[in-house]
């Protein structure tokens, strides 16, 4: 079963690193076949279509990203209390975006690969932005809390589109502005609950 896993995240890896250098037009399953060094049967007996494997780079790329906001929060002493303190949310939401060497950033080309063939496959993705959203207007400095994950978000698409931006220096010093800034803000809102 562990072997199945592996292989199937060897495939999800190569289809994503085929994006990353090669573009969508060479998005097929031949070429990402080869590339994860299995035969084209192979993947197609965990992927059956192009469709269902970009659905799944989708679902790990989502499911990564809620991993990586959960990593560093301080949790409820509640076992089974997922929720979260709303200034924990958003600086890890900081650090995640702003770092481009966590392992988020390769599953990042799901979200390409479902704008090119079907963006209704975006859809868990929209629901999680949307939720996030709502908890950020119902926190006492909603416009403050906006602004920074959209900071975080332009950054973060440009930089997946290609557009360097920003050089190094001026990333550390932007991603250090926002977590200042959120340092002078006091949190009363409630805790957020992201992960359902």
């Amino acid at each position: 079963m562990n072997s199945e896993i592996n292989l199937k995240d060897k495939i999800l890896q190569a289809a994503c690193k085929l994006i990353e250098e090669q573009g969508m037009t060479h998005f097929t399953l031949e070429n990402i076949a080869q590339r994860a060094h299995v035969s084209k049967g192979g993947l197609l007996y965990h992927f059956p279509s192009k469709e269902i494997l970009v659905q799944a780079m989708v679902e790990i790329f989502l499911k990564e990203l809620k991993s990586s906001l959960r990593k560093d929060f301080l949790l409820s002493s509640q076992e089974n209390d997922r929720t979260i303190q709303p200034i924990n949310w958003l600086k890890n939401y900081i650090h995640i975006c702003f770092n481009q060497k966590i392992y988020l950033n390769q599953y990042k080309y799901a979200i390409l690969a479902a704008l090119t063939m079907d963006p209704k496959f975006l859809l868990p993705v929209r629901k999680f932005i949307k939720e996030s959203q709502e908890e950020m207007l119902s926190l006492d400095f909603p416009t403050i809390a906006t602004m920074i994950r959209l900071t975080c978000e332009g950054l973060w698409l440009s930089e997946l589109f290609g557009f360097q931006m920003v050089d190094d220096r001026t990333r550390i010093n932007i991603k250090q502005k926002l977590l200042d800034l959120l340092d002078d803000y006091e949190l009363h809102a409630k805790p957020l609950d992201f992960f359902d």
